[in-house]
């Protein structure tokens, strides 16, 4: 929305015209304005949560058991019903793991 706002300023349009475009009251307009204007258009940044946030637990007993991103989505879908792709169980693993995890995965059956 920032740098929506901005370059509308840029084509020359005033408050009004930036708001009924916008289809936005004209106070949120003028308060986008100044904080462009101010070099404060940091978007505010939205934290989504995981389907497989309410699983965090049991994903980090088992990287404690070194099991591999792959079975983890194997025993997800066996024991607790999950249904996701495994790329989701892989990027979740990958952000728990974080860059310093030391891993060795388990070979098992």
């Amino acid at each position: 929305m920032y740098y929506t706002v901005q370059t509308l300023m840029g084509l020359g349009k005033n408050v009004s015209q930036i708001a009924r475009e916008l289809k936005m009251d004209r106070k949120t307009a003028r308060k986008i304005i100044n904080k462009v204007k101010s070099g404060n258009i940091e978007p505010p940044f939205i934290e989504r949560k995981s389907i497989l946030d309410n699983h965090k637990d049991f994903l980090l007993d088992c990287l404690q058991n070194k099991l591999s991103a792959q079975l983890m989505y194997q025993k997800l879908f066996e024991e607790k019903g999950v249904s996701v792709s495994y790329s989701t169980v892989k990027r979740y693993v990958a952000k728990l793991r974080g860059p310093d995890f030391p891993y060795m995965p388990v070979i098992t059956p």
